[in-house]
C-alpha cells in the first residue's frame, strides 16, 4: 500500500519508519523544512532506540521519503495524520496548528479518501473535521480514529508488536477497507465508534495518571504510619482485579505531557458538558502536590547537614530518550544551585546540560566528594553495571552518603546505606537518624 503520513515529530517519525518496515511505500510530510532535511539524512527528531537505523534503512530501500510538499497525495491508499499537539507547562494542548494543517490537506484531497487520525486531539475533533469536509469542502471522506499507543523509549516495539489495536470507524464498508492494513500489524483489533476511540485514549492516560497519584497519596500515609508503601504495592498488585502491571509503584509524580494532556482534555470536556467530575479534576492537583516530596526531603537534609556537593543520576523524560522535557532533574538542580550547592549530573543519553550542572561521564566519579546522591534514572544498563561489589566500593568511598532514590529503582543500595537510603513510601528520615 501507499501511505501518506503527515506530522513528523515523535509519533509521525515512528509511524512512517515502521510502516515502511512493514513493506508499505510511505511518504512522510511536514511543513518544517529543517525537520524534513534532517529526516532525509536519517536524523530522527528525538532519540528513540532503533529509529535512526530504521529510517536510514527504508530511505535506502526507497520505501520511505520525506517531503515538505503536498504532491502526489491523492495517489495514496491512506492519509495518516500523526501530529503531536504542543503541550504547555500546565499540560494544556494547543490543537489549532494540527487542526488547521489537517484542514489544509483535506482541501487538496479527492473525494472518498481513507483518512486515519492518530493525532492526540480531544473527543469530537474528527466529527468537526467531517462536518468541515462536508459543509465547507463539499467532500466526504472515510475517517478512522487510531489512538497512538507509543511508549517513549520503546516506540518501535510499541508500534510493530502492540498488545491490540483500537480503531474507531463509521460503517461496515469502512471497516473492510482498513482491515488489510491493520492485520499486517496485529489481528487483535478492538472495533468501536470514532468517539469511543477518542475517549479511550483520554481514559487510558487519565487512568494511568490517576493510578500514579493514588499510590503516591497512599505512600504519604505509609510514611507517617510506619508502613512500607512497597509492601502495599505488592498487596495491590497481587489482587486479581488490579494486576501486576498496574501503575501502582510508589515513587515520583508523573511528568505531565502525555498523561497530563489527556487528563486536561477530560477536565475541559467535563466543564463544557457541565459535569462535576471531582475525581478527574483532582488528579493533576494531587500529582503537582506530590512533586514537592523530593524538595521537602532535601530541605530537611540541608537544614540538618553540611551539604556542598550533590550528584544526580538521570535527567531525561524517560529511559532511552534524549529529551529534557519536564525534567525533574533539571528542576532539582536549579533549585539546589540557587542555594549555593554544586551539582554533578550523569545521564548517558543527554549530550548537554545547563551550565549550573557539572556533567560527568561516569556515574560513580563524584561519589566520594558528594554528600547526597539523587537517583532519578530507571536505567537498566546502569543497573547492570552497578554490581554488589561496585556498590560496596562506593560505600567504602563514602559511608556518609545519603542516597535519595524515590522510585526504589536501585534498592541494592539499601543493603549498605540502610537508613541513609531514602525512597517514597517509608519514613526513613526521622530526626534521630538524619544526624547519624
Amino acid at each position: 500500500m501507499k501511505i501518506f503520513v503527515q506530522g513528523l515529530s515523535h509519533t509521525g517519525s515512528v509511524f512512517s519508519a515502521c510502516l515502511a518496515e512493514l513493506g508499505h511505500t510511505v511518504i512522510g510530510y511536514d511543513s518544517d523544512k529543517k525537520l524534513i532535511n534532517n529526516l532525509n539524512k536519517g536524523k530522527a527528531p528525538i532519540y528513540e532506540p532503533g529509529l535512526k537505523n530504521l529510517i536510514k534503512k527504508n530511505i535506502y530501500k526507497k520505501k520511505l521519503i520525506y517531503t515538505n510538499k503536498l504532491n502526489n497525495i491523492n495517489s495514496s491508499d491512506f492519509v495518516w495524520f500523526t501530529y503531536d499537539p504542543i503541550v504547555n507547562d500546565r499540560d494544556v494542548s494547543n490543537i489549532s496548528f494540527p487542526i488547521n494543517s489537517i484542514k489544509t490537506t483535506l482541501s487538496k484531497l479527492k473525494n472518498s479518501m481513507n483518512i486515519i487520525v492518530s493525532s492526540q486531539l480531544p473527543v469530537g475533533s474528527i466529527k468537526k473535521l467531517e462536518e468541515y469536509s462536508q459543509k465547507k469542502l463539499k467532500k466526504s471522506f472515510n475517517f478512522f480514529c487510531c489512538p497512538e499507543n507509543l511508549r517513549l523509549g520503546n516506540s518501535i516495539k510499541s508500534f510493530l508488536k502492540p498488545a491490540r489495536i483500537v480503531i474507531g470507524y463509521r460503517n461496515l464498508e469502512d471497516k473492510v477497507k482498513i482491515k488489510s492494513l491493520l492485520y499486517k500489524i496485529n489481528k487483535k483489533i478492538i472495533w468501536m465508534s470514532i468517539e469511543s476511540a477518542e475517549v479511550t485514549k483520554h481514559a487510558i492516560n487519565s487512568f494511568l495518571g490517576m493510578s500514579v497519584s493514588f499510590i503516591n497519596e497512599i505512600a504519604s500515609i505509609c510514611e507517617l504510619s510506619n508502613a512500607n508503601a512497597h509492601d502495599v504495592e505488592k498487596g495491590l498488585k497481587s489482587e486479581p482485579r488490579i494486576g501486576k502491571k498496574a501503575f501502582l509503584s510508589p515513587g515520583l509524580s508523573f511528568s505531565g505531557g502525555t498523561l497530563g494532556r489527556d487528563i486536561n482534555y477530560l477536565k475541559q470536556i467535563s466543564k463544557k458538558l457541565k459535569l462535576r467530575n471531582l475525581l478527574i479534576s483532582s488528579i493533576l492537583d494531587s500529582n503537582e502536590n506530590h512533586k514537592l516530596w523530593i524538595f521537602n526531603k532535601l530541605r530537611q537534609i540541608i537544614k540538618k547537614r553540611k551539604i556542598k556537593n550533590i550528584c544526580i543520576w538521570g535527567f531525561s523524560y524517560v529511559e532511552n530518550t534524549d529529551t529534557l522535557r519536564r525534567s525533574l532533574g533539571i528542576q532539582i538542580a536549579k533549585w539546589l544551585s540557587k542555594r549555593g550547592l554544586k551539582v554533578f549530573g550523569y545521564d548517558k543519553n543527554i549530550k548537554k546540560l545547563p551550565n549550573y550542572i557539572k556533567k560527568i561521564s561516569n556515574a560513580k566519579s563524584k561519589i566520594k566528594e558528594s554528600q547526597i546522591l539523587i537517583i532519578l534514572a530507571k536505567d537498566e544498563d546502569l543497573f547492570k553495571k552497578l554490581s554488589k561489589s561496585q556498590i560496596m566500593l562506593m560505600y567504602k568511598l563514602n559511608k556518609d552518603l545519603l542516597v535519595i532514590d524515590p522510585n526504589s529503582a536501585f534498592n541494592i543500595f539499601k543493603k549498605y546505606y540502610k537508613h541513609k537510603y531514602i525512597f517514597v513510601g517509608k519514613n526513613n528520615l526521622s530526626k534521630d537518624k538524619i544526624n547519624a
